[in-house]
């Protein structure tokens, strides 16, 4: 069973019976709130708060031995850190939970681009944001791969159409 996933798509089928899963929930919510949610992943608003929660964390943490932590990833590089002293990074909560802040952030950004490109370009992209979410930069590769399978595959039809 193949399973379609097209969000964020201007113009899609969401409100056809015969629609993938995820544009039927879609069709079902309220047109305010994909309009607010729409604005919200277009603003920098998001990454504003997400950066300042990261600094006010770090600024926190930083007495309790994140700078510490810090310090000795640095002095361990050559070139790439010890893998032996980043793993002992992880073994601070205060560290972890700004590593995972920061994979977040990064994951978020990644996807919201792909959405972005996805809506300037009219390209499906629920796969590569769900890669995106969960691989990261597969997802970034994944969107790739689908606009030039795209862009590939409408300049065949143009040339078709035009041909015959």
């Amino acid at each position: 069973m193949r399973c379609k996933i097209w969000v964020g798509q201007q113009g899609s089928s969401a409100k056809q019976p015969n629609s993938p899963l995820p544009a039927k929930i879609l069709a079902h919510l309220d047109a305010s709130a994909l309009q607010q949610t729409e604005r919200i992943l277009k603003s920098k608003a998001l990454f504003v708060a997400g950066a300042t929660l990261y600094t006010a964390l770090l600024v926190m943490w930083w007495p309790r031995g994140i700078g510490q932590l810090c310090r000795e990833v640095y002095q361990s590089c050559t070139p790439l850190p010890n893998v032996h002293v980043l793993a002992g990074v992880f073994k601070s909560a205060h560290a972890t939970a700004l590593a995972w802040l920061h994979l977040l952030l990064l994951d978020i950004a990644q996807a919201r681009e792909v959405w972005l490109d996805g809506l300037r370009h009219a390209i499906p992209t629920g796969h590569s944001i769900i890669l995106c979410f969960m691989f990261g930069p597969l997802g970034m590769l994944s969107h790739m791969t689908t606009r030039t399978v795209q862009r590939r595959s409408k300049r065949s039809f143009v040339a078709k159409a035009s041909s015959a």
